[in-house]
């Protein structure tokens, strides 16, 4: 009984939480004709998405958009494109994943 009563306080601070969070900014991000990001790095990721749905399973190692004029290499990789690099290569060490 002492457990199930600490798992609902805890999943009802992290409603209380999540709600406090959500609610007031869901009008400003969803107005009804779209989504609004509110960062640059949301932009980001969405055409980092979007590129890797484009060129799957390689991802673009260059933002056009992020050094303007001329755009600048992303010498980072998504740790989704590194664990299937490691799958591919046959390692067996996936304790990491």
């Amino acid at each position: 009984m002492r457990r199930l009563t600490s798992a609902l306080a805890i999943a009802g601070s992290a409603a209380v939480a999540f709600a406090l969070r959500v609610l007031p900014a869901y009008p400003v991000v969803f107005p009804g004709d779209g989504v609004n990001f509110q960062e640059s790095a949301a932009w980001f990721h969405v055409r980092t998405v979007h590129n890797l749905l484009a060129h799957f399973p390689h991802r673009s190692g260059f933002d056009p958009y992020a050094l303007y004029p001329g755009g600048q290499n992303i010498p980072t990789g998504s740790s989704v494109a590194s664990r299937s690099r490691t799958m591919r290569s046959g390692c067996r060490s996936w304790a990491w994943m």
